[in-house]
């Protein structure tokens, strides 16, 4: 791989990893050659290791981030203890961008989960790109309209369910951004403990794993080594208070 004589990727080979990794990533969906050629020409990409602080709570907002590979997790802190995990984000998220519309502070550290790619960009750079081509900017709306609507369910069921209903509605929320089909179910990959699971729901790891105990005996999932096969979608569905199908 050929690098620029100041360390970072040069030209085709940005443009390769957007092509490769973000073709389908909702910012990026549909845009022109030269529009994805200019973001490309934004972009440095850095490696992370497991449970690496990519950037913490308080610290400048001045970058984005979008996720090539593997997950992290946004947490935030009280009393030097993680006191919530806010989600778990993966290849093709957008980390840190609100930062595009005012220079303030981090509200929340991300650690990675398992080792991660994420390219990195500068958040002016990011707002430029969006004033300069206006089918971006449309794109980037429907992502905060996206966000906007996973942030109103969330409160909802934070608030308005009870922590089996919660933990249910996690999973199916997990399988339906990154679950994988296979032979053993829909599998979920995002290798949480259940004490991180806790922190997510707003619940003790004590509830949690005896819901988990009992999703598993009523054979809605099963344990597949780290990760999770959901079997029953349906009667998870009907738990979390949803219907239809995933």
């Amino acid at each position: 791989m050929s690098v620029t004589h100041n360390g970072q990727l040069a030209t085709p080979q940005r443009m390769e990893i957007v092509l490769t990794n973000f073709h389908d990533v909702e910012l990026l969906k549909g845009l022109k050659t030269e529009v994805l050629e200019s973001f490309s020409r934004l972009l440095d990409t850095r490696r992370f290791a497991a449970d690496a602080v990519v950037y913490a709570e308080g610290s400048p907002a001045e970058r984005v981030y979008l996720m090539i590979s593997g997950r992290v997790k946004l947490v935030r802190f009280r009393s030097g203890r993680i006191d919530s995990i806010l989600g778990v984000p993966g290849p093709g998220d957008l980390l840190g961008d609100l930062s595009i519309f005012e220079y303030s502070s981090q509200p929340m550290t991300v650690i990675t989960k398992k080792s991660c790619e994420i390219a990195i960009l500068s958040a002016s750079d990011m707002r430029e790109w969006l004033e300069t081509y206006p089918e971006a900017m449309s794109r980037y709306i429907r992502v905060l309209h996206s966000r906007l609507h996973v942030a109103i369910d969330s409160h909802h069921d934070m608030f308005g369910l009870d922590v089996a209903s919660r933990v249910a509605s996690a999973l199916l929320n997990e399988a339906s951004r990154f679950g994988l089909r296979t032979e053993h179910g829909l599998l979920v990959t995002w290798g949480l403990t259940h004490e991180e699971l806790a922190l997510h729901v707003r619940a003790t790891r004590e509830h949690v794993s005896k819901v988990m105990t009992r999703f598993s005996r009523q054979g809605w999932i099963r344990k597949i080594g780290a990760d999770l096969a959901i079997l029953d979608e349906l009667s998870l569905m009907q738990c979390a208070g949803r219907t239809g199908r995933l």
